[in-house]
């Protein structure tokens, strides 16, 4: 009997979690039809808003430039990084789903949210 029930149990969790929903992941570009243009996005960092400007150009992201931030890049070396890779890599892969630079995961994902708000805000 016990040996039942455990096997059912155990029949459900696999059922659960080979479950077909779809992971919920941000839209590319190409998927939100953007007319070409420069806009600006905004979003918290560590230590107050990051803001950027985005350029696209028939629905592609072809600039990242942060117009502001008060991120401290004094004594986090990993913080300057960011500042210039996450741009770089948003524009490569078009996408703001690209990897934070390590000991500097706030301010990445600060970039990418500011990118994702300049493309909210561009529609």
């Amino acid at each position: 009997m016990k040996e039942n029930i455990l096997i059912t149990i155990l029949f459900i969790l696999l059922l659960v979690g080979c479950s077909s929903e779809p992971a919920v992941q941000s839209k590319t570009v190409e998927e939100v039809l953007i007319n070409d243009g420069i806009y600006q996005g905004q979003a918290p960092g560590r230590n107050g808003v990051v803001i950027v400007e985005v350029k696209i150009e028939s629905q592609v992201i072809t600039d990242v430039r942060i117009v502001n931030h008060q991120e401290d890049t004094r004594y986090v070396a990993e913080v300057e990084v960011a500042i210039v890779e996450i741009p770089e890599r948003i524009v490569k892969s078009n996408s703001t789903q690209v990897d934070v630079v390590s000991k500097a995961t706030v301010t990445s994902k600060a970039i990418m949210k500011a990118v994702e708000d300049a493309i909210t805000n561009a529609k």
